[in-house]
C-alpha cells in the first residue's frame, strides 16, 4: 500500500439541505448543519457514506463480491477469510478504515440560508397530510465551492475503484426526492505516493476500469 492524497471541490446545482442536530432557528423545522462559525458546511460521514454505497453498486454490477449488512452470516470477513472491496477501503467492524475524509467546507462566503415551505404526503392516499406543513432551511445554489480532501494508504487499483465511486456522486444531503442536493463533485487534485507525486487521476481511473 502507498500514501495517497487527494482534494475535492463540489458545487451545487441545486439547493442543499444537511440536516444537523443542536442548532435551532425560529419557526424552521429542519435546520442546515453548520460549524463553529455558522458556516454550512458537508459533513465527511455524509460524504463518506455517499461514496461507499455508489462503491458497493459498482462493483456488485461489475460482478465482483460485496457483503450485505448488517446480515451477519453475509458480512465480511467472507467464507474464504478475504475482505470484499468495499471493507478493504472503508473497513468494518472487524477492519480498520485505509483513508480518511474531511468535512466539506465552503470556500467563499455562503449567502444568507433561505428557508422553503414543505408539505407532508400521505404516501398511501396520494394526498397531502393534514397539519403537515414544514419550514426546510437550505444552502442555496451559488458561486460558493465547498472543498475537502480524502487521504490514506491504499494500492493503486483500490485507489482507482475509489475515484470511480466518487465520479458517480450526483446527490448529497436529505431531501432529495423534493429535488434538493444535486451535485457536481470534482477531484481537483491527487497525489499519488503522497506528497511527492502528483497524477492524473483519469488515467488511473482507466487503468483499473479497462477490460
Amino acid at each position: 500500500m502507498q500514501p495517497f492524497w487527494m482534494e475535492l471541490k463540489v458545487r451545487l446545482l441545486a439547493d442543499l439541505h444537511t440536516a444537523g442536530p443542536g442548532r435551532s432557528v425560529p419557526l424552521v423545522d429542519r435546520c442546515v448543519e453548520v460549524d463553529a462559525r455558522g458556516e454550512p458546511f458537508i459533513p465527511a460521514s455524509s460524504f463518506r457514506g455517499r461514496v461507499r454505497a455508489h462503491l458497493e453498486r459498482l462493483l456488485s454490477a461489475l460482478g465482483h463480491p460485496v457483503c450485505q449488512p448488517p446480515n451477519p452470516a453475509r458480512m465480511c470477513p467472507l467464507e474464504d477469510g478475504t475482505f470484499c472491496l468495499a471493507c478493504q477501503i472503508f473497513g468494518n467492524p472487524s477492519r480498520q478504515s485505509a483513508i480518511h475524509f474531511s468535512d466539506l467546507k465552503p470556500a467563499q462566503a455562503v449567502p444568507e440560508l433561505p428557508v422553503r415551505v414543505g408539505i407532508g404526503i400521505n404516501r398511501d392516499l396520494q394526498t397531502v397530510e393534514a397539519q403537515r406543513l414544514f419550514l426546510l432551511e437550505t444552502v442555496p445554489v451559488s458561486d460558493v465551492e465547498f472543498v475537502g480532501t480524502v487521504e490514506g494508504w491504499l494500492l493503486s487499483d483500490q485507489l482507482g475503484w475509489l475515484i470511480g465511486a466518487i465520479g458517480l456522486i450526483t446527490h448529497l444531503g436529505g431531501n432529495k426526492a423534493r429535488g434538493l442536493g444535486r451535485v457536481q463533485v470534482e477531484i481537483t487534485r491527487l497525489l499519488y505516493p503522497s506528497p511527492n507525486t502528483e497524477i492524473d487521476h483519469r488515467a488511473l481511473l482507466k487503468e483499473v476500469l479497462s477490460p
